[in-house]
């Protein structure tokens, strides 16, 4: 079983290698294949943060932000969004910028053009709801992508949001080991996947203050996406 695995997965990587040659890389990057591009945008190292609002963490991450003058990228789920509108529209007054992060916490590869509508064009609507503004970013859950998805995406006008550092701060339990993680890829044009809901994230809350201090140390701004900056910057590659 093991070996069969290894073997489809060695075939399936040559044959985007190959295919390379004449296939897009959009269109190879859309079924999955090919290499994971390095997301950038101008101007400064971008935090974005997952799977929330959590009325546990959120409020806590945004006091931390504001003493800190920064604003970052929220990618929210709409039914947690609709139960927490307050800490949703908060971060939005406060000037962070708010993205979809579908309707639920849900793998959007080969779903139906049905469950793809409820969660990417019901999603989005009913988050702009919440907000009373317009959405114009999407980040898929588990960064899972299809063919599908990413026609409804273009079809919407949404931008799809990727990222370049991930610092596993849903595995790790330490923040001194997720700061470091951060920091560690927190090169001027990165996006660093982090995540305020979906579980414990006191220890992601705990290490933000110290990774803006260091990037501040670093002459390094922290900057949040507008969904204005070149496409191929931090969406998808030409």
């Amino acid at each position: 079983m093991v070996v069969g695995v290894a073997v489809t997965f060695a075939a399936l990587t040559t044959a985007a290698v190959a295919c390379s040659w004449w296939v897009p890389r959009r269109a190879l990057f859309e079924i999955g294949l090919g290499c994971w591009p390095l997301w950038r945008v101008p101007g400064g190292v971008a935090l974005t943060f997952d799977d929330g609002p959590d009325p546990r963490f959120t409020p806590k991450l945004l006091d931390a932000l504001r003493a800190f003058h920064t604003t970052v990228t929220f990618f929210v789920s709409t039914s947690l969004a609709v139960r927490h509108p307050s800490i949703v529209r908060r971060a939005h007054a406060e000037g962070h910028a708010i993205g979809c992060h579908a309707m639920t916490h849900t793998p959007l590869a080969f779903r139906s053009r049905e469950t793809l509508h409820r969660q990417v064009s019901d999603a989005v609507r009913g988050l702009e709801d919440v907000l009373g503004d317009s959405v114009s970013l999407f980040r898929p859950p588990y960064g899972i992508r299809s063919p599908g998805l990413h026609r409804i995406l273009r079809s919407e006008g949404l931008r799809p949001v990727y990222w370049s550092v991930m610092a596993f701060d849903w595995r790790v339990r330490s923040s001194k080991a997720i700061a470091e993680r951060v920091l560690r890829g927190a090169r001027p044009g990165a996006i660093v996947l982090l995540h305020d809901g979906g579980g414990d994230r006191s220890a992601t809350v705990e290490a933000v203050p110290v990774v803006l201090d260091t990037l501040r140390g670093g002459g390094i701004p922290c900057v949040r996406l507008n969904g204005g900056e070149r496409r191929d910057e931090f969406a998808m590659p030409a």
